[in-house]
């Protein structure tokens, strides 16, 4: 087994942990989301609330083991990737901290509509990042690894190519081409 190897086993590995462990908690903001009206609602959100409060913010340390990870054992295809997504990352980064804000003050709320306020962040931004990630894992599986001739070395680096589309998916119903959007080709001896 080489140096990638482990290293890939080793994002595999913080994923499932990252999805299993974070997943429990996005799943906790959702049913925050979903419990009703203030006294209707107050048992299920005080059951959230013990259950996440020791363990929430340590879920997002996989989630920075993986990506630091990642960008030191395969740099080029992490930037690579990583410029392609950086749409989706923000808005996943954005939910994250707006999430655990929110959760963090929503027991120091001096009123009411403040913690109504801070609630409504903490289950939406629940929803919004993991649906950022999942779109930023959908765009991942449409890509496949190829040659990078710039890398300098004897043997081409691997980075990330989109997979082209066939024509008949590029095309509205109605027979309209769609833009795709395609990296520039990037030729031997380019820097």
């Amino acid at each position: 087994m080489s140096l990638a190897d482990v290293c890939l086993v080793g994002i595999a590995l913080g994923m499932t942990a990252y999805v299993v462990l974070g997943g429990a908690d996005f799943g906790g903001g959702f049913w925050d989301l979903t419990a009703g009206g203030a006294e209707r609602g107050r048992p299920l959100r005080e059951l959230v609330r013990q259950s996440m409060g020791p363990v929430w913010e340590t879920n997002h340390v996989w989630l920075i083991f993986v990506l630091v990870l990642a960008w030191t054992a395969f740099p080029v295809a992490f930037g690579s990737a990583m410029s392609t997504l950086y749409v989706a990352g923000f808005l996943a980064v954005a939910g994250i901290v707006l999430r655990g804000t929110a959760f963090a003050l929503r027991g120091q709320a001096s009123s009411r509509p403040e913690a109504r306020l801070l609630g409504a962040a903490f289950a939406l931004s629940s929803v919004l990042a993991p649906f950022c990630l999942g779109a930023a894992a959908g765009a991942h599986a449409r890509v496949r690894p190829a040659g990078n001739p710039s890398s300098g070395r004897g043997e081409p680096g691997r980075v990330l190519r989109r997979r082209p589309v066939p024509r008949r998916q590029r095309e509205l119903p109605r027979g309209r081409p769609v833009a795709v959007a395609r990296a520039p080709r990037r030729e031997r001896g380019d820097g």
